[in-house]
């Protein structure tokens, strides 16, 4: 419990510095600061910095409660820590895997795995290097929601089943 009020002390100190210094030495800042983001057929777009980060934001979020559920998941399965641990590191590692294979690479936006880069997918910079175009913010976010309530049913059942 202490180390997490350490790390929020810590997270909102850092927050706060930046914050005064970027009032100090520039105003407060500009939310229309322009993001490049990439389209298909090699054309780009510019997206402001506000709309960039409630994207992102949103993205992140998907992206932790998949993480979450997922851990849950697996830490009822292992019921020991450093095991639950290195078996997410395992699967994190082969579903982030799957998106460099080619064959995998035409399916990556059904992988809730290639939504952990969450800048590389607001910006669609991902997209463009994969040249999947499905691998977009909102696919994300729906593919990350289902994939957290399919976990989310298999963890309730398994809970059920343990419990009986």
């Amino acid at each position: 419990m202490a180390s997490v009020v350490v790390i929020l002390i810590t997270l909102s100190s850092v927050m706060m510095v930046s914050t005064i210094l970027g009032m100090i030495f520039d105003r407060f800042g500009d939310w229309n600061y322009p993001i490049l983001r990439y389209e298909e057929g090699e054309l780009y777009s510019f997206l402001n910095l506000g709309s960039y980060l409630v994207q992102a934001l949103a993205l992140f979020a998907g992206v932790i409660v998949f993480s979450m559920t997922l851990y849950f998941l697996i830490s009822l399965m292992t019921n020991h820590l450093l095991i639950g641990l290195m078996t997410i590191f395992v699967i994190y590692l082969l579903g982030s895997g799957m998106t460099e294979i080619a064959f995998f690479a035409n399916y990556a936006h059904w992988n809730p795995f290639s939504y952990y880069t969450v800048s590389s997918i607001v910006s669609q910079e991902q997209a463009a290097l994969t040249e999947n175009w499905g691998l977009t913010l909102g696919h994300g976010i729906v593919t990350l929601t289902l994939s957290s309530l399919v976990i989310l049913v298999i963890t309730m059942t398994f809970l059920q089943l343990k419990r009986n």
